[in-house]
């Protein structure tokens, strides 16, 4: 995962008020089920900030979303509340969680979505959203986002501490996902896509360290013999594999869209062949 110089941390973490809530969904914006949740967290702490990380998370892509947040969250000020509702898992037995880091809490269900955030900045507390004074009155089985994860998010906006939101749960308890990693192989490294942006360029789970001396790039049909540095480098039309922003491999189409042209989906191997 991309990591910020100190200085630039120091330049970003700067104590803000009122409160920053950064809501995280795969929702998407075409219903009313975002809006609903930001009412619920205006009307328990009007004076906070919502800011909008994405809605457009593929549905029930939990991995997608555990990679997403993992490349984003440190950009925020220290002390911002996330809220990532991406729960297949609604309605069942899955915990609802806050975690608090070093600088974040973060309001999630527990199913593995809180994965590469919690390496990179470990838990050192944790909640299992069950007290019903911190729910709305009524909980519906299906929409969890704005009974159960908007309320307890406001709450911490407004103040409340995150041992009133429910009972301690262990961190060594939460769930992890296990197929987050690449694997390593006897040809290179076989990942997998995790996601598509919105210009159709195809994200994978495979880091940067992971494509030295690489000698093919492998993913459905497509075979890309080299890295490029940017877009610019390849002409229009053309295959382009380079190392993104989050510091990951992506795959795209120069002026094009990878993931329509290849039908390359979440889950799709990804193969890098490297050098002996």
């Amino acid at each position: 995962m991309v990591m910020l110089d100190k200085n630039v941390r120091e330049n970003i973490h700067v104590s803000t008020q009122p409160p920053v809530v950064a809501l995280m969904t795969d929702f998407g914006t075409k219903d009313i089920y975002v809006g609903a949740m930001k009412g619920v967290i205006l009307g328990i702490a009007p004076r906070c900030v919502i800011a909008d990380l994405t809605h457009d998370i593929a549905p029930q892509n939990i991995a997608g979303a555990c990679w997403q947040l993992a490349s984003a969250y440190a950009f925020f000020p220290a002390s911002t509340l996330f809220c990532c509702v991406v729960d297949p898992g609604v309605g069942s037995h899955r915990k609802a969680v806050a975690v608090r880091t070093e600088n974040y809490i973060f309001v999630a269900p527990d199913n593995g979505l809180l994965t590469l955030v919690l390496r990179a900045s470990p838990a050192v507390e944790c909640v299992q959203l069950d007290n019903p004074a911190m729910r709305l009155p009524v909980v519906s089985s299906t929409f969890h986002g704005r009974d159960v994860f908007a309320p307890a998010v406001a709450h911490l906006a407004a103040g409340v501490p995150l041992r009133e939101l429910g009972s301690p749960v262990a961190v060594s308890d939460l769930v992890e996902l296990s197929d987050i990693d690449p694997v390593c192989t006897q040809e290179g490294w076989r990942g997998v896509v995790i996601g598509e942006d919105h210009f159709g360029n195809v994200m994978t789970n495979i880091a940067a360290s992971h494509l030295e001396d690489v000698e093919q790039i492998l993913a459905g049909d497509l075979v890309v013999h080299r890295l490029s540095r940017t877009f610019a480098d390849s002409a229009e039309g053309e295959i382009v594999a380079y190392i993104g922003s989050a510091g990951y491999l992506e795959i795209g189409v120069n002026k094009g869209n990878a993931a329509q042209a290849w039908k390359l989906k979440p889950g799709a191997v990804v193969r890098v062949i490297v050098g002996r």
